[in-house]
């Protein structure tokens, strides 16, 4: 029982937080020795925080003695508490600490002359940013920069191969145009070695859908 406990407490909810900062890009773009050791320290907190939720029920701090009177009824009410207190942590405490650290760090590295360290995927720097219509066009690493695609950008992944996939509405927007050049904020081009490929991402201001000419 003792077993299924920590498995419970530990292991679930901690992939839970890891999951969850992913999602929030909070993780970033760290090596995946890094991820497993995040993955490690918050199955660890978890754990500890189930076992002194626990503790704190059942008014005994004797590990020995704890597990020798388990019943449903305290697991269930610790777990409770435990969701709730982990939820508070990766909402509001995780996400908190991760950002004043990665400040605290390029602060440090700034005041010894060295460039800021970008903490996210450059590819998610460039598209996820939902404040914008991104416009792009796709092209061939090759001498001729050959065009593949272009369009909306409906949307993107990447895989575990750091592969980027991109979703593209096809649409030929004419960027000269009145009415669309106005719109325009900036123009970024990003290049991946890996994939062997040039997106140039036009951003729009989303303040109405542009009028395109389809294909």
């Amino acid at each position: 029982m003792s077993i299924l406990i920590f498995l419970l407490s530990s292991g679930i909810m901690g992939l839970y937080t890891y999951i969850n900062l992913s999602r929030l890009s909070l993780l970033g773009n760290e090596n995946e020795e890094t991820k497993k050791l995040y993955l490690s320290m918050f199955s660890v907190i978890t754990m500890l925080l189930f076992v002194l939720i626990f503790s704190i029920y059942n008014h005994e701090y004797n590990l020995t003695k704890l597990f020798k009177n388990i019943n449903i009824f305290s697991i269930l009410i610790s777990l409770f508490w435990t969701i709730i207190l982990v939820w508070f942590l990766n909402n509001f405490i995780y996400p908190l600490s991760i950002k004043m650290f990665r400040k605290s760090t390029n602060y440090d590295r700034n005041v010894l002359g060295k460039s800021k360290i970008v903490d996210e995927l450059l590819i998610d720097t460039v598209l996820d940013n939902n404040k914008f219509i991104n416009y792009v066009e796709l092209f061939k690493s090759n001498e001729d920069h050959t065009l593949i695609e272009k369009g909306l950008l409906k949307n993107y992944e990447i895989d575990k191969e750091n592969n980027v996939n991109v979703l593209i509405e096809s649409v030929n927007l004419k960027k000269e145009k009145p009415g669309v050049s106005d719109r325009i904020d900036s123009t970024l081009t990003y290049y991946s070695s890996k994939n062997d490929m040039i997106l140039k991402v036009t951003r729009l201001n989303e303040n109405q859908s542009p009028s395109p000419n389809k294909n």
